[in-house]
């Protein structure tokens, strides 16, 4: 993968202006108000002050009531069934609520978290739109680029802005060529001569001829084709691998439910690891392997596999294999 979107939106820190969401901080914060606000319930000593009831005779019967000094009227946000508690209760979840519609509010308008709709306008301010993938049929919906996709040709987009030559500005029209552009490198090994490696989202990853003459067309348009420059448009060496995993469960436990948690995490492995330069590395298989609900594991793969710059790994088969419960 190029180096050149160098920032990893997934691990920049929150912005600040997000609030908190957490319950039981709006309830100690309107207590510790309300409670500042009406007669004290505790004394000097910290014991709650006890009001003695005075008996009132009446000729419709006696009645027990609470005499009318400064304590009068005080409520004890302790009692969960005191109606001003249930009230106050009842705030502090609506502010948690609503503080959770703020934070999606600006998220929604953040390159680093807006999805869908909210990213499509987005990336309309940078004059790129979502590719369409497939038309729709008389079946079946039309099939649009991912918002991963989308986001990354966006901040791309100043790239191709720029003075002609640089590798940003071939990896950005490399991506736009066509929606079948999985991943891109750009290197100059000798001066004036730019090898463009294009790997694809159809099949292992290889390119077609077809998809690298779209590319080579696409870069070596009247309009952007930098004068001087010797372009090669090649496609991505592709090195294939398998994993096999015997597993060991803890007992008690859904070997189906534990097989399937492993393979949907190998999946969003492999969905970022095969690009361009990436290699497999037996770590962080057997991390994405090792679900709640297994005790251990054993992989086939002796050692990490090397992926140089103009390589990409594609995993061929993922066979996970019942190596029985611990005895534990």
């Amino acid at each position: 993968m190029s180096t050149l979107l160098a920032i990893d939106l997934a691990n920049m820190p929150a912005p600040t202006v997000f609030m908190s969401v957490d319950y039981e901080t709006y309830w100690q914060g309107l207590k510790e108000v309300f409670n500042a606000q009406q007669p004290l319930l505790l004394d000097d000593n910290q014991q709650p002050v006890i009001a003695p009831a005075q008996l009132l005779e009446t000729d419709n019967g006696n009645y027990w009531v609470i005499p009318a000094d400064d304590n009068a009227g005080r409520f004890d946000l302790r009692l969960p069934l005191e109606p001003v508690t249930r009230l106050l209760m009842t705030k502090a979840y609506d502010d948690s609520l609503k503080a959770a519609q703020f934070n999606q509010a600006i998220r929604d308008i953040l390159p680093a978290y807006a999805t869908g709709d909210d990213l499509d306008q987005i990336a309309l301010r940078f004059g790129t739109t979502r590719r369409l993938i497939q038309a729709a049929t008389a079946n079946t919906a039309a099939v649009y680029e991912d918002d991963d996709s989308l986001r990354r040709r966006m901040l791309l987009t100043p790239e191709s802005q720029s003075a002609g030559g640089a590798s940003g500005w071939y990896l950005s029209h490399t991506l736009d060529a066509d929606s079948r552009v999985k991943d891109a490198m750009i290197t100059s090994p000798e001066p004036c001569d730019i090898v463009v490696t294009v790997l694809s989202t159809e099949g292992n990853g290889t390119a077609t001829a077809d998809l690298l003459q779209v590319v080579s067309d696409a870069l070596h348009d009247q309009y952007t084709r930098v004068q001087g420059d010797r372009i090669t448009v090649q496609s991505a060496e592709i090195v294939e691998y398998s994993v096999t995993a015997a597993i060991v469960f803890y007992p008690n436990v859904s070997k189906e439910q534990v097989i399937a948690s492993a393979r949907a995490a190998f999946e969003a492995l492999r969905a970022q690891n095969e690009r361009l330069g990436h290699k497999v590395s037996e770590s962080a298989n057997k991390a994405a392997l090792h679900q709640t609900g297994v005790y251990d594991l054993t992989l086939d793969i002796e050692q990490d596999i090397g992926i140089g710059a103009e390589q990409a790994p594609f995993c061929t088969a993922l066979n996970l294999n019942d190596d029985g419960v611990a005895d534990v």
